[in-house]
């Protein structure tokens, strides 16, 4: 057995759902994530951030594994929810941790003598599956809103259509404050226009619909899209604004305003 003297008493390991490699990559490089740039330095990850892939690619799984280190036809999370045995009409929740078949590895720092806190782990965290004292876990699933997790109340559900249920059951509002994890006020509609005039978009305050309202393609777009003609003086004037002008609205035409560089429909 291979032994050697530990580089520290503490180890710290983060997770972030839905981080793509390729644009943490790029915005380290641009400094948009110093933090994530002063991990990176301290040997965290790959210079390139290049991962081992897994599958199905969705947050159960891909955290079971993540705590595992084995895929998901082995550990046997592989979606958010799996066939219950009960009834073929019935599915079940499939974060709990009594449904792993893998080791976890907060168990085995725990049962090594080692303090451990596992802090909203979206995988096979909750309940806890050891006994061990040094072995703290907080929720299992992830916030739903400030200072609140999904799995702390129930959503707001009617039960009915199934003969093995006596009466219908309303929990009303249930989860009326944990519904509500982002709040956006400063939704640029001509942005949302540009990638998709088709759609309307609704305002909601206070869980109902106060104003609809429906996009159009912008006249002019800034600092979206960017013009690639290397002739370009956008590419000779660093941190002059990009800018294109709708030239043609039957055709969803955008050129740029310095060189009339047509856009070729794709969003950097």
């Amino acid at each position: 057995m291979l032994q050697r003297k530990a580089l520290t008493d503490k180890i710290l390991l983060l997770g972030v759902d839905g981080m793509d490699p390729r644009l943490t990559r790029k915005y380290v490089d641009e400094g948009k994530m110093p933090n994530v740039k002063k991990y990176l330095e301290r040997g965290a990850a790959r210079e390139d951030l290049t991962l081992l892939g897994g599958h199905p690619t969705v947050t159960p799984p891909m955290w079971t594994t993540l705590a595992t280190g084995c895929y998901a036809n082995v550990h046997g999370i592989t979606g958010f929810f799996r066939q219950s045995k009960k009834a073929l009409d019935i599915i079940e929740y499939n974060i709990d941790s009594r449904l792993c078949h893998a080791e976890l590895l907060w168990n085995v720092f725990a049962e090594a003598g080692k303090k451990t806190l596992v802090w909203h782990w979206p995988g096979s965290s909750w309940p806890p599956t050891s006994d061990s004292p040094n072995l703290m876990v907080v929720d299992g699933t992830s916030p739903g809103s400030v200072g609140m997790a999904v799995a702390q109340v129930d959503t707001e559900f009617l039960l009915g259509a199934n003969e093995t249920i006596p009466e219908v059951t309303f929990k009303e509002k249930a989860a009326g404050d944990a519904a509500a994890p982002c709040v956006i006020e400063d939704l640029d509609l001509d942005i949302l226009g540009f990638i998709d005039h088709n759609i309307t978009v609704n305002i909601i305050k206070n869980s109902a619909i106060v104003d609809k309202k429906a996009l159009h393609l912008p006249h002019e777009i800034r600092n979206v899209i960017h013009c690639k003609n290397p002739r370009c003086i956008t590419s000779i004037e660093q941190g002059l604004d990009h800018i294109f002008v709708l030239t043609d609205p039957e055709k969803e035409v955008y050129r740029c305003k310095y060189c009339e560089e047509k856009y070729d429909g794709e969003i950097r």
